[in-house]
């Protein structure tokens, strides 16, 4: 029974400080991007989580390909691909939603410490807390 105490608490610890390392990145524009590549091995697992009432990423990568549409009370979604690397593209019209693009579409990209950035595309990290001017929502998760 100790043992099984003993694993649940690591687990439990281990899981507390994966939350501590994870990378939040603010994404607000229409053809904002960022390239994630996981530097100990595959697949590379990411999250987003939409601020605006409805959101649409797109993602390619070697091993993977696709787009999500998604809600801001759907929560967190967690994508892995494989192939060790893969690009996350928001797309939104700016304006009225055109078709399965969106008007708005505020989205958070997050990723844990062992995973690596590159090609990041107007980052708007700097606008958290602040008010969206496009949906009036608060920039806040």
């Amino acid at each position: 029974m100790k043992r099984v105490l003993v694993i649940f608490a690591l687990m439990f610890c281990l899981g507390i400080a994966f939350q501590a390392h994870a990378i939040d990145r603010l994404f607000l524009h229409d053809g904002d991007s960022i390239t994630l590549k996981n530097t100990t091995g595959d697949p590379v697992e990411f999250q987003v989580y939409s601020i605006s009432g409805r959101s649409r990423i797109d993602y390619t990568g070697p091993g993977c390909g696709g787009k999500l549409i998604f809600r801001n009370t759907d929560g967190w979604q967690t994508i892995a691909c494989s192939g060790g690397m893969v690009t996350i593209t928001i797309r939104e019209t700016g304006g009225a939603p055109q078709g399965d693009i969106p008007g708005d579409s505020d989205v958070v990209v997050r990723y844990g410490s062992g995973v690596k950035e590159s090609n990041l595309k107007h980052c708007d990290d700097n606008y958290k807390g602040k008010k969206c001017n496009t949906c009036g929502k608060v920039l806040i998760w």
